[in-house]
């Protein structure tokens, strides 16, 4: 993985700081939501992914776990 392909770790950190819970967990069974609420499910899922990669390419595996 190139250098430029590498997010910054301490943006990923600080994005999912922000997240709170599950997406619109006031509304549980809600039509209306699903969709939005996978589709925000999905991007936290990718932050997470994002993040223990650029902890290792930081050369900080431990912290990627």
């Amino acid at each position: 993985m190139a250098a430029q392909d590498v997010p910054d770790a301490r943006a990923l950190e600080q994005a999912l700081g922000w997240w709170q819970g599950p997406a619109y967990a006031d509304f549980p069974d809600a039509a209306w939501v699903r969709a939005e609420r996978g589709r925000l499910t999905e991007l936290r899922l990718r932050a997470v992914e994002q993040l223990a990669r650029a902890r290792l390419a930081a050369g900080r595996p431990e912290l990627a776990v």
